[in-house]
């Protein structure tokens, strides 16, 4: 908890820094021609109205895989004065139905070599089809956006049957162990197969030697390998949003603790007959696939030797945190940095389960409370140089810190932290 603490009060001071610049611009996303139903080509406009004068910025329009830019433009340099507005259009085509997150950058002064480097961010989510189309500015948490597959594999028929049977998907997923230096079945982990349009339809998990098999309507699917199994998960580190009111002094700080959890493979499948499809892991994927092993081995072993365990893990990887202000309620966030962790050690358990509000003594008397979103409260930060060393056993260190609180409670007093121990 003592490095949390150190994190929560460098987040303070850098959005009590950044206060003291105003909100920038007004900015709008909005589709201005035709439609986006799928194989439609349309018309996206990102609207620009800046409320001060401004150096050099830059407009970049960030477009997925699976939609195809027809003409105009995805990246304008534009040099704002007072009330100038500015409107970026691009021509795109969505070439295969599915839900999409289409993001506009919009870059103050990018050869600026300040930290606090003024960095907006818009989105646009779609989902789309044939014959409807929905737009959002938020995304639905029951669905993914962006899904591209790795391979594409099975036939698709000339024509689809009247009446659809079953068809099954079967395989085996493996990783590369650097330790050991085989390939190693990856056990007890989460299979997924969804929709077109990113909702979940049939799941399950791989057996002890990897194996998995999932049986299905025919039809056309995504087969997902998200980073998670029966122990725990994988995802990316925590992001803090901060909003800010000038007078009174006052400042919101939310901590996001569960991004979305990796994914380590995707397939579009025609599942229109049964279909095999084995994968072996390497490098960074092989990276995550050895750290759930660990700590599935973790929680199988305490398990076994002392009939208690650590039911489940939240590993946050690589240890980067990145912070998101915004100077007032109901305009968008603006990354303003990005805290790499790894010269401070990197690897450290997170508990979460007794924090319901941390206050910080800022600027006198005043305090503010600090929010935690999760989805489960025990959490591991692991630095990228520490996944293999001697034979994990910096993942089973911070596991065991896990179990330790969840078995024994956190005895500790606030603001205390552990001996220097290894």
């Amino acid at each position: 908890m003592k490095k949390i603490s150190i994190l929560i009060c460098f987040f303070i001071v850098i959005s009590l820094n950044a206060t003291e610049e105003a909100f920038p611009f007004y900015t709008r996303i909005s589709i201005t021609n035709g439609n986006a139903k799928t194989n439609n080509v349309f018309s996206l406009t990102h609207s620009l109205i800046s409320d001060t004068t401004l150096p050099m910025t830059l407009v970049i329009y960030e477009i997925p895989k699976g939609i195809e830019f027809i003409s105009g433009k995805l990246i304008d340099t534009i040099f704002p004065y007072q009330n100038d507005s500015f409107h970026l259009t691009a021509n795109l085509k969505i070439t295969q139905p599915g839900a999409y997150c289409i993001t506009v950058h919009t870059i103050i002064d990018p050869k600026d070599t300040i930290s606090l480097s003024q960095h907006f961010t818009h989105d646009l989510y779609i989902i789309s089809d044939t014959d409807t189309v929905i737009y959002s500015e938020t995304p639905d948490t029951n669905r993914y956006y962006n899904i591209f597959p790795d391979t594409v594999i099975g036939e698709e028929p000339l024509s689809i049957p009247s009446v659809l049977s079953s068809s099954t998907i079967s395989g085996q997923i493996r990783y590369y162990n650097q330790i050991t230096h085989t390939y190693e079945p990856l056990s007890n982990n989460l299979v997924e197969i969804v929709t077109l349009d990113g909702r979940g339809y049939h799941s399950t998990y791989t057996d002890e030697n990897g194996n998995y098999s999932i049986t299905g309507t025919q039809g056309k699917y995504y087969l997902i390998i998200p980073a998670k199994n029966v122990a725990g998960e994988v995802h990316p580190f925590w992001k803090v949003k901060i909003t800010t009111f000038p007078w009174p002094p006052y400042m919101d700080v939310d901590f996001k603790c569960s991004p979305q959890t990796y994914f380590l493979w995707i397939s579009q499948i025609n599942l229109y007959s049964n279909l095999t499809l084995n994968v072996d892991f390497t490098g960074g994927r092989a990276d995550i696939a050895g750290i759930l092993w660990q700590i599935k081995k973790s929680k199988e072993w305490m398990l076994s030797h002392t009939g208690r365990t650590l039911d489940y893990v939240e590993v946050a990887y690589p240890p980067k945190a990145e912070v998101y202000v915004r100077y007032l309620p109901g305009y968008p966030f603006i990354l303003v940095y990005i805290y790499d962790l790894t010269g401070t050690g990197g690897s450290f358990y997170a508990n979460f389960s007794k924090v319901e509000e941390v206050k910080l003594d800022l600027q006198g008397p005043l305090y503010w409370g600090i929010g935690l979103s999760y989805r489960h409260p025990h959490q591991i930060v692991i630095n990228e140089g520490h996944i293999w060393l001697n034979d994990f056993s910096v993942i089973s260190h911070e596991w065991s810190h896990g179990f330790m609180v969840s078995t024994l409670g956190n005895k500790l007093p606030y603001g205390w932290g552990y001996a220097e121990h290894w």
